[in-house]
């Protein structure tokens, strides 16, 4: 049985995935929530997949950095908002009003750890790109979300959490979210080698 956890912060989206998951009898609905609540409840209950119906691209790079398996649903699922997601971590990626279909299907693919998109935005994947030409060595600038940069260059200017909640309007929670993000992704052990290491990499302007 394939466990699915749904963030979404319309109370209409979430109810309409809620039906399209428990019409499917393989799937089992594990938990919904808005986005920002869900981050941690994803983290901590590791469903099969994390269904997420993003207001935002921020929302959505939020649920691909729980390391989950995440589909996501867009209101534009154009070539680069695809190829964007799909190598941030996204296992799919579909226009907010694919059909029901369409979604059990992504939810099917991505736990058995395939990746889906759209038939028609294959073509145009295809032609910006392999897997293979993504960066994936440790050399390479790691993919962080735009959230995640600016988190960075708040550390680099020495504020706190708090300061970083206040400053980007989330919770401290969220910023911890982050913080423990970036530090893995920069192979860093403190906020400080993470600064350093972004400033080696470029992703911090002094």
């Amino acid at each position: 049985m394939t466990q699915v956890f749904i963030a979404a912060d319309s109370r209409q989206a979430r109810e309409t995935l809620e039906a399209i998951v428990v019409s499917s009898h393989d799937l089992e609905l594990v938990g919904s929530s808005e986005v920002d609540a869900a981050l941690g409840r994803i983290q901590t209950s590791r469903p099969s997949v994390a269904l997420v119906d993003a207001a935002d691209l921020e929302s959505a790079y939020q649920a691909i950095e729980t390391r989950a398996q995440v589909v996501v649903l867009v209101g534009d699922a154009g070539r680069k908002q695809t190829y964007d997601l799909l190598r941030a971590g996204a296992s799919a990626v579909l226009p907010r009003d694919a059909e029901s279909h369409a979604i059990i299907a992504a939810i099917r693919a991505a736990a058995a750890g395939l990746v889906a998109v759209m038939r028609e935005a294959a073509p145009a994947l295809a032609s910006a790109g392999s897997a293979r030409s993504w960066p994936t060595d440790e050399d390479a600038s790691p993919h962080l979300s735009p959230r995640e940069r600016e988190v960075l260059r708040l550390l680099a200017a020495g504020t706190g959490n708090k300061g970083i909640a206040l400053r980007l309007r989330i919770s401290e929670h969220t910023v911890k979210f982050h913080v423990a993000s970036i530090l893995a992704k920069l192979h860093a052990g403190s906020r400080t080698e993470a600064v350093t290491e972004g400033i080696r990499r470029g992703l911090v302007m002094l």
